[in-house]
């Protein structure tokens, strides 16, 4: 079970779409925190040079204290996962791979 531990908006003035992130933590139950993306807030890329394409979202969060995301860096590859809506529609879904 994922519990949501960060929440991201923002807005596309040039197509006009509310776009929200959700970080969510597995087996966490605490409150959820609003955050900031950077200045590049997002990018979502799809690698497809076969039959198969896997996709890929990067994106840049606002640290307010030194260290508070340190626990996105983690081994466990399914500990966090991501989840992009486009005006409330769920269009990406993946998990955090620290680098």
């Amino acid at each position: 079970m994922y519990g949501t531990r960060y929440i991201l908006r923002f807005d596309s003035e040039k197509y006009n779409n509310d776009y929200k992130i959700l970080v969510k933590e597995k087996d966490y139950t605490g409150q959820a925190e609003n955050k900031s993306l950077g200045t590049a807030p997002l990018i979502r890329r799809d690698d497809s040079d076969s039959g198969i394409s896997g996709t890929s979202l990067e994106l840049a969060i606002q640290a307010d204290v030194d260290g508070e995301l340190t626990s996105l860096y983690t081994v466990d590859n399914k500990k966090f996962l991501v989840e992009l809506y486009r005006n409330s529609v769920l269009v990406w879904r993946g998990y955090v791979l620290p680098e």
